[in-house]
């Protein structure tokens, strides 16, 4: 959720502020709500609508050091600040300026609106001072709530897009660096300290760092493909059970480890419905992929249900957990929650791919975890099929 601050000393100013932020309640749901409370019946009320401005969190501040704390909390707790609009003069603490610069210090992301009714210095200048001119815009008093509605939604797109950009950037440049570096070092060893003895182990080892490098170019191109024209699904009646235990035990092979324990269980033998098998078997190797590649100890669970109404296929784990505030980020382009950057292989390509197989073939998926807990990927495929 994209989080916005409003920096203002006058209450009146940041009651504007508040009203600019609300959501709206159409005149439909109100209607029903005064009939429901009329009628003391239930089930009468509307489905409410979602603006787009309710998906965005928001804060209020009186002073520019109460701003400041709140992006520096912000960053400390994940749910980092991505748009300030800060007044110019809030006697008696520091002025926009000032809370501008400091802001700039601790997260040269946000983008900052500075909001003025008269300024003594000069824009250039000011521009000048806090630095960044292409994430500084100026607003003068009076100004209408639908700028502020507006100027919202541009600059927290503005930010997740060059958020995205900057995660592509540095994702694509560490995890193609690593290998590529590996495989030139053995070349360059090759060359003169190869023995024997020691060849079959790198030339396997720079061939794995090869794989790895088409593996990432392969997800990258993917993910471009599938942004730019969908993805393409071919259905066919496939058994997903067979497709499972395949899966299965191909990546079982590929991440063995000695404190892991892996599992596949169904309660049929054969269950045939019309999926893409190489999309599925794609969303598979990464969900399954990604359970075993992050669980050191415990145990990864395939297990597949036949119910009435549905199939259900779940991946559990006990690995590390996803923390709470990033299971909503999981499937974005780019995003990696480690803890600690890169610390696994990958592009954070893998679970965007995903969502965007499923939803193509409506699939339900939920995923529920608990950080030092682990992990369960939940995937629901409707029976259009009898088996």
């Amino acid at each position: 959720m994209a989080k916005v601050i409003f920096t203002d000393d006058e209450d009146g100013i940041l009651s504007m502020y508040r009203k600019a932020m609300a959501t709206d309640v159409p005149a439909g749901e109100a209607l029903a709500r005064l009939a429901e409370d009329f009628f003391a019946e239930e089930g009468i009320s509307a489905e409410p609508l979602h603006s787009d401005l309710a998906r965005i969190d928001f804060a209020l501040a009186s002073q520019g050091d109460a701003a400041v704390e709140l992006v520096r909390e912000g960053l400390l707790t994940g749910d980092a600040v991505q748009v300030a609009f800060i007044d110019m003069r809030m006697p008696p603490g520091i002025d926009g300026k000032q809370t501008a610069k400091m802001i700039r210090e601790i997260d040269p992301r946000v983008e900052i609106v500075i909001v003025t009714a008269y300024s003594d210095t000069p824009p250039e200048k000011l521009l000048s001072e806090i630095g960044r001119a292409d994430k500084v815009l100026f607003l003068r008093k009076p100004f209408d709530l639908a700028e502020i509605r507006q100027l919202v939604r541009n600059l927290t797109a503005k930010y997740k897009s060059e958020s995205i950009k900057d995660d592509f950037i540095g994702n694509v440049t560490h995890e193609l660096k690593t290998p590529l570096a590996s495989v030139l070092g053995f070349m360059e060893l090759a060359e003169s300290e190869i023995t024997e003895s020691n060849a079959r182990e790198c030339v396997r080892i720079a061939h794995s760092n090869a794989m790895l490098m088409r593996v990432l170019i392969a997800d990258l191109i993917e993910a471009i493909t599938i942004s730019r024209e969908g993805p393409t699904i071919h259905k066919v009646p496939t058994d997903l059970v067979a497709l499972m235990q395949e899966s299965y035990v191909s990546l079982r092979s590929v991440h063995e480890k000695a404190g892991l324990e892996m599992a596949f269980t169904s309660n049929r033998e054969k269950l045939e419905i019309p999926l893409d098998p190489d999309r599925i078997r794609q969303v598979l190797y990464n969900i399954v992929g990604n359970a075993m590649k992050f669980t050191d100890e415990g145990s990864v669970t395939l297990s597949l249900e036949d119910r009435e109404d549905c199939v259900v296929l779940r991946v559990a784990d006990t690995g590390p957990g996803i923390p709470e505030q990033h299971l909503p980020r999981i499937f974005e382009k780019f995003f990696r929650g480690e803890e600690e950057h890169h610390t696994k292989p990958g592009l954070g390509l893998g679970l965007h791919i995903v969502r965007t197989i499923l939803e193509a073939h409506q699939v339900h998926y939920a995923v529920h975890s608990k950080q030092g807990t682990g992990t369960c990927f939940e995937l629901s495929f409707t029976k259009e099929v009898a088996a």
